[in-house]
């Protein structure tokens, strides 16, 4: 019976006997097993190392295996691990039906066979890899559809999507947002210069560059085809300052300094709005817009 060797199976039983000998053969048929014999170890030992599947006794000593269930599959931590319920309990049609109810990926009533409990087993393990493999997918194509293609930050399309949330946060927390609009300086020269290959790889070095120097929580967008919005979100000190690291960051790239004659650099408006200001969202945009082109008519050092 095949298997896949990864996949990781937490037996949770309260008899000595009965623990060992299950997690015995799921071993010998080449799952990776760990054991607990209470509710609480079982709780400990996810978190020092999540399972892929749950074999979980109905009656344990310190907690009800299927009030345990529920309380996991209502986890977003743990929702995603398929659950086998065992108990002697489960011969009757109501234990069965509230087995169910409480989220059991499938349940064994016991004296169960080895054959059996494979079988269980390797059917849920089957299903968690498709049900992984569909996630991924959706994550993929949810990551195309905001994130931009070339340069991997958020795209445009979902920009009033994340304003949007940020500045009802604001308003609800009373707290400002940051603006940094950000424009590569004499982009068109690059790709005429140098083709538009070393374009794409200005921008995607720029985008990274960002990405490594701002908070993890602030927000990258690439707003235009050269040009880079970024929200602070509950900016930490002056705005300006964070415009100055980020300007000098991208003078500094080693990746993009290592060619002279690109002297590639940006211009950078910077602005903090706060929702009490009494100017709106829009007329804020527009003026950190206007701060990035007078950063741009400046001369730079």
């Amino acid at each position: 019976m095949e298997c896949s060797p990864a996949t990781h199976i937490l037996v949770i039983d309260d008899d000595p006997l009965t623990l060992d000998v299950t997690a015995r053969v799921l071993r010998n048929a080449g799952y990776r097993t760990s054991t607990a014999s209470t509710g609480r170890q079982c709780e400990e030992l996810l978190k020092e190392d999540p399972a892929d599947i749950l074999v979980l006794d109905v009656v344990l000593p310190d907690a009800d295996g299927m009030d345990l269930c529920a309380r996991f599959k209502a986890d977003p931590a743990y929702e995603h691990i398929p659950i086998l319920l065992l108990s002697s309990l489960l011969k009757e049609s109501e234990t069965q039906a509230r087995g169910l109810e409480s989220g059991a990926d499938g349940y064994i009533a016991r004296p169960v066979s080895n054959r059996e409990l494979l079988a269980r087993v390797e059917l849920i393990d089957r299903q968690r890899h498709r049900d992984l493999e569909h996630r991924e997918e959706h994550q993929r194509l949810r990551s195309q559809a905001i994130r931009d293609a070339l340069t991997g930050v958020y795209n445009r399309h979902c920009f009033d999507d994340l304003i949007s949330k940020e500045i009802a946060r604001a308003k609800r927390h009373v707290h400002p947002i940051g603006l940094l609009m950000i424009d590569v300086d004499r982009f068109k020269e690059i790709n005429d210069q140098f083709g538009h290959q070393m374009g794409d790889s200005v921008l995607r070095e720029i985008a990274h560059t960002l990405s490594v120097t701002l908070r993890e929580s602030d927000i990258i967008v690439r707003y235009g085809g050269d040009e880079f919005l970024v929200i602070l979100v509950e900016p930490e000190g002056e705005v300006n300052s964070v415009a100055e690291r980020v300007r000098e960051a991208v003078r500094r790239n080693p990746v993009l300094s290592q060619e002279r004659e690109l002297e590639i650099s940006i211009s950078v408006g910077s602005l903090c709005w706060h929702p009490s200001s009494g100017t709106s969202f829009e007329d804020a945009l527009a003026t950190v817009d206007e701060r990035m082109y007078e950063n741009k008519r400046s001369p730079k050092m």
